[in-house]
C-alpha cells in the first residue's frame, strides 16, 4: 500500500514551529526567501553521526548565500540528549528539536522512513528534491547549482 504522504516535487512543503537550543521557536515559512535543506536526524542514529561532518562543510559554504541547514531531531529523543549531542557533534546550521507529536507529524508529512533523511525546499516554500541525496553523496554540486543557475 503506498503512504498517502509520499512527497513529490512541487508540492507544499509541511509547515511546523519547532524550539532551538535555547527555547526559541521557528515556522520554516520564517525562510521563505531561502533555499532549505531539511536534515531528518537523532542522536544515537550512526549514519546520521557519519553526515555530520559533510553538513557542517555544506553549511559552512553556503553559510553567507541564501540558503538554510535545519537539522531537525525527531524519533523521540529527550531534549536533554538532544542538546547534549548538539554540542557533542559541533552540529552547526539551525537545530531544532521535535517533541514526541511533533516527531510523529513530522515524519509522517515528511515521509520519515529512515534517517538520515533529507528534503531540499525552494525559496518558494515548495519541495525542489523530497528524497535528496546525503551531505556525503553529491548534495553540495546540486544546492551550488540551485543557488547559481549560470554555474556549471
Amino acid at each position: 500500500r503506498r503512504n498517502k504522504f509520499l512527497l513529490k516535487a512541487g508540492d507544499t512543503a509541511f509547515n511546523f514551529y519547532l524550539p532551538d537550543e535555547e527555547g526559541a521557536y521557528y515556522n520554516l515559512s520564517d525562510f521563505r526567501g531561502r533555499l532549505v535543506l531539511l536534515n531528518f536526524w537523532f542522536p544515537g542514529c550512526l549514519p546520521c553521526v557519519f553526515e555530520i561532518p559533510y553538513e557542517r562543510a555544506l553549511h559552512k559554504r553556503f553559510e553567507n548565500r541564501d540558503f538554510m541547514l535545519i537539522n531537525i531531531c525527531l524519533n523521540r529523543t529527550r531534549e536533554t540528549v538532544w542538546k547534549a549531542a548538539l554540542k557533542r557533534y559541533n552540529m552547526s546550521g539551525l537545530n531544532l528539536w521535535a517533541n514526541e507529536n511533533w516527531s510523529g507529524i513530522l515524519g509522517r508529512n515528511y515521509d520519515v522512513t529512515s534517517f538520515p533523511r533529507y528534503v531540499l525546499i525552494g525559496e518558494d516554500g515548495k519541495i525542489i528534491d523530497p528524497y535528496a541525496k546525503k551531505p556525503s553523496t553529491g548534495l553540495m554540486s546540486e544546492i551550488e547549482k540551485l543557488l547559481d543557475p549560470s554555474a556549471d
